[in-house]
């Protein structure tokens, strides 16, 4: 595994180096009272800064995300989905800087082990063309998605996993980059590109999120983990939230490059079928520290029926 610099630098940082405007406080702290026990000497635990960002065998970027509680929802709202804003407590995980691209699925579609985009009725089949190699992987269901996630060794986020990533820990900013209006400098919405679809990921550094992701408002929308819920929040857990046990659709994030300014808010909640597959909606994957003490070896199984 290889870790290295945001895209732009000249030089991979190491792994205990901050990202351009993360907090650059010390990086090493002691653990003492297990080793005092132990009756062993004092033994250095490298700590991974906010927004550090590592390389994962199948060619995407991730990025760290640390422990910690953010408000979610959206505290200014009086009806919605997204109500009431609540305390969300979250354990770390690393997350995909950018959504998954067409070139990195279809390794997994090489392998057999993912299903090929499912393209339909006057959608344009823009996975086999070579020019579209770095855009957000789009028609691809639900399953789609989470199978990809596992062959790499992770999973989908969570609904809470994917606002915290787009927010920040504070929970304050009401875009990923903060409080200023959206413009098409920042994001790829409201038909900005000529013809209308998606564009590169990667392609906005003006509208990263506090944690250095791109994409999280416009381009594509985003499949994550949980069974939607209208009224979820209001029984939500303190705690990693996974959503409800049960359900008919899956809870969708973000926003594409259809958006209007209405939808491009990171609180805001949609949701789909599994079964949906849309030229607008891709996915992005999590990795956690059990996948990364123990990264999975590529390979193929059995695609799964559809």
């Amino acid at each position: 595994l290889v870790s290295c610099s945001l895209p732009g630098s000249d030089e991979p940082t190491a792994a205990t180096e901050a990202a351009p405007g993360a907090d650059t406080t010390a990086t090493t702290e002691t653990i003492t009272e297990a080793a005092t026990e132990a009756g062993a000497e004092e033994i250095p635990v490298f700590a991974i800064d906010p927004g550090k960002i590592m390389a994962w065998w199948d060619g995407s970027t991730f990025v760290y995300v640390p422990a910690g509680e953010y408000r979610m929802g959206d505290a200014e709202a009086t009806e919605g989905d997204n109500l009431p804003a609540h305390t969300v407590s979250l354990d770390a995980f690393w997350i995909h800087q950018a959504e998954v691209t067409n070139r990195m699925y279809a390794q997994c579609v090489a392998l057999g082990v993912c299903q090929a985009p499912n393209y339909t009725g006057s959608t344009v089949d823009h996975y086999n063309n070579p020019a579209f190699a770095n855009h957000p992987v789009v028609n691809v269901d639900w399953e789609d998605a989470r199978t990809y996630c596992e062959w790499i060794g992770g999973a989908l986020p969570s609904e809470a996993q994917w606002e915290w990533a787009a927010r920040g820990e504070t929970g304050t900013p009401y875009y990923p980059w903060g409080d200023e209006e959206p413009n098409c400098s920042r994001l790829n919405y409201a038909s900005c590109i000529t013809p209308t679809f998606t564009t590169p990921v990667n392609n906005y550094p003006l509208g990263l999120s506090p944690y250095y992701l791109a994409d999280m408002a416009g381009n594509a929308f985003e499949w994550v983990n949980d069974w939607y819920g209208e009224t979820y929040y209001a029984g939500s857990p303190a705690g990693n939230p996974a959503g409800p046990d049960t359900g008919t659709e899956r809870v969708i994030r973000g926003s594409s490059f259809r958006s209007p300014l209405e939808d491009l808010p990171a609180v805001e909640r949609f949701s789909g079928i599994p079964t949906e597959a849309r030229d607008d909606l891709g996915f992005r994957c999590i990795l956690t520290g059990e996948t990364l003490a123990t990264p999975p070896v590529p390979g193929g199984r059995p695609r799964r029926a559809k």
